[in-house]
This record gives structure tokens, C-alpha cells and sequence, in this order.
């Protein structure tokens, strides 16, 4: 059994839709239809506006096995807007929350907002790894080059974007990533002094204690 739906023609069908959502568990929901949780959140077939209204009632009412399987298919899913994922990590341990955080980050936009208030207390957390290739990879070599380079224009676009994007990736980054990713910053020519980088050498500068 698969959950499908339908297309609403008015804003007052999609209100009454999230009203429903916001009463109706889904395990009665499932027992309406004959079915089960599972059933529901295995392979359903949902209009992009209703993603974040089911998701929040899965996450409220729903099994802590249906909550990962409709977060798993969510993600499969790329086209998903990742604001819908967060009620359902909310229901992850620390663990989960941080093994799913690379492939969060290759799904974010340049400024990873989603993986850092999904990540919440598991700041700290992300390898230099599981930024290659994403969005805000790219975004910061981009900006970086702009930054350091010889055209004002240019060197005035880049900065606020590095202000918006750095902050979190220093945040988001363990600490060898925070020192990895200074260097390669250095490398493409911005001086370690910006104050851009201020949250990444925070990172790197970091140290433990440890009680006896």
C-alpha cells in the first residue's frame, strides 16, 4: 500500500489538510486506511507542500522505526526541503545526528543553516571529508579567490557570502578539519588575519580537559 496525496486546488483544502495533520496521530491515521505506520511512510507520494505537515506529525505520533524510515526516504528524495527533516532528527539520538550530517551537507545550500540546526548539540562534529564536494565547498574556494584577488568588485561580493557561509563550517567542523580548512584558505591566497576566519581559528585552537 502505498500513501498518495492528492493535488489541493485551494489555500483553505491545504489549510484544513495541516489541520487534520495536527490532531490525527499516524498510527490512527494508518488504522483509517487499513494499514500500517510503516505502510505510510515507506514509499509515499506527497506534494511538496504537504512534506513538512507529515513529517511533523511522523515525528510527533509516529514509531521511533517509522520516524527513521520516512527520514530515509526523505532524504533518498532530493528533492525534499531539509527544513522538513528536522522534526524527525529531533527524534535521533547524538549518534544519529552525526552520521547523518555528511550527507546533509551535500544536500545543504552553500550556507549549511539545515546541517548546522540539525546537528544542535553535535556541533563540532564534521571531518574536512564530508565538506568536499558540497555546496559550500565550492562556495568557499569561489568566494575565497574573489576575496583575495585584485578586483575590488568582486573582493566586496565575496566577503559577506563568507561571512554567512565560514562562521557555520567552523562550527560545524572537528577540529582537524578546522585546521585543515585554514590551511587550504591560506593556500588560496586569503591572509589568516580576516576576521572571517575568526570561528574557524577559534575551532582549531581549541583543547580538551580532561579530569583525572
Amino acid at each position: 500500500m502505498r500513501l498518495r496525496m492528492a493535488a489541493l486546488k485551494t489555500g483553505a483544502q491545504h489549510q484544513r489538510r495541516h489541520e487534520l495533520m495536527q490532531i490525527v496521530s499516524l498510527g490512527a491515521l494508518a488504522n483509517a486506511l487499513g494499514a500500517t505506520e510503516l505502510q505510510l511512510v515507506e514509499a509515499p507520494e506527497w506534494q511538496l507542500e504537504e512534506v513538512h505537515a507529515f513529517s511533523a506529525m511522523t515525528a510527533e505520533t509516529g514509531s521511533d522505526e517509522a520516524v527513521r524510515t520516512l527520514l530515509t526516504n526523505l532524504m533518498r528524495e532530493r528533492r525534499t526541503p531539509l527544513g522538513a527533516l528536522l522534526p524527525l532528527t529531533a527524534r535521533l539520538n547524538t549518534a544519529e545526528r552525526v552520521a547523518m550530517l555528511p550527507e546533509l551537507m551535500q544536500l545543504d545550500g552553500p550556507v549549511p543553516e539545515a546541517t548546522l540546526e540539525i546537528a544542535g548539540d553535535s556541533i563540532g562534529a564534521l571531518p574536512l571529508s564530508a565538506l568536499a564536494a558540497s555546496p559550500a565547498s565550492s562556495a568557499i574556494r569561489a568566494n575565497v579567490e574573489a576575496a583575495a584577488g585584485t578586483d575590488d568588485n568582486l573582493r566586496r561580493n565575496a566577503v559577506p557570502i563568507l561571512e554567512q557561509i565560514l562562521p557555520r563550517v567552523g562550527l560545524l567542523l572537528d577540529q582537524a578539519g578546522a585546521r585543515a580548512l585554514l590551511a587550504q584558505i591560506k593556500s588560496w591566497g586569503l591572509s589568516p588575519a580576516e576576521p572571517v576566519l575568526d570561528m574557524l581559528h577559534f575551532n582549531a585552537a581549541l583543547t580538551l580537559e580532561t579530569t583525572p
